[in-house]
């Protein structure tokens, strides 16, 4: 039986291994990949357990809980294994429920396939549709310093306006903005319209501080006839904060 340790909100991405040395301890491991993940469909959550190591096969193998909602993208995630991701879908009867019941816990997996890299730790979104993974990059090679990164899940047209540069997403649209030339002051405006008969009416507005100095995944959504975005804004990795970071394969305790 599995033996879960930590309850999370979850998200995923990574980093080249050359910027990592820096700041990674060089008497841990390195991972595989980071990530963060949002569920797709609006009001649903989903209740996991992850491997860090990818080694759910083997006796005392450590474990991760994680709660994926739709309400915001969740905090960076650390993996060591290798492809596929596996995450174990938690039964919606409580693991006290099935003990007071002498029963043993049914999982369900989702996999995640991806491909690797010898010169890049992995750094994606993830956004789970049902039992499906849809995957964004988010390493600094594709979003690097300075540069925003824009994805329409909206099932209209969306007008935007960031900073001086005007661009239009349909539904699946992305693009990425690079804003270090860009001539406004430290603060970033970001205008999202919805256009009603002839007028574009704006949705969705906020400014970003020292934009120059970071980065940025905007996934966007309507949901109760709103924009919803689901964001991340970063300049540097604290990887103090990142769960699973520098985990052991295995745990003293048993299953």
């Amino acid at each position: 039986m599995f033996n879960p340790r930590l309850i999370i909100i979850f998200i995923l991405s990574g980093l080249g291994t050359s910027k990592l040395f820096s700041s990674i301890d060089e008497n841990k491991s390195l991972p595989t990949c980071f990530f963060n993940a949002v569920c797709f469909k609006q009001g649903e959550r989903m209740d996991l357990i992850y491997f860090p190591w990818g080694n759910e096969n083997e006796e005392n193998a450590t474990t991760i809980n994680l709660s994926i909602n739709s309400d915001r993208l969740s905090n960076k995630i650390c993996y060591y294994g290798q492809s596929p991701l596996k995450l174990f879908v938690l039964p919606s009867k409580s693991r006290d429920e099935a003990k007071q019941d002498g029963g043993e816990i049914n999982y369900s997996s989702i996999e995640y396939n991806f491909e690797q890299s010898k010169n890049e730790i992995l750094e994606e979104v993830l956004l789970l549709v049902g039992k499906k993974i849809k995957s964004f990059d988010f390493s600094r090679k594709f979003v690097p310093i300075g540069s925003f990164s824009f994805q329409s899940f909206a099932r209209e047209p969306l007008y935007l306006k960031v900073g001086d540069i005007k661009f239009s997403l349909n539904y699946g649209g992305s693009k990425i903005v690079n804003l270090m030339d860009e001539k406004s002051s430290q603060r970033l405006p970001i205008s999202i319209f919805r256009k009603h008969g002839s007028k574009y009416l704006e949705s969705y507005k906020r400014k970003i501080f020292n934009f120059r100095k970071m980065r940025g995944f905007f996934l966007l959504k309507i949901e109760e006839k709103s924009i919803k975005p689901f964001t991340i804004l970063e300049n540097t990795m604290d990887y103090g904060k990142i769960l699973g970071y520098g985990a052991k394969p295995h745990s003293p305790q048993k299953r």
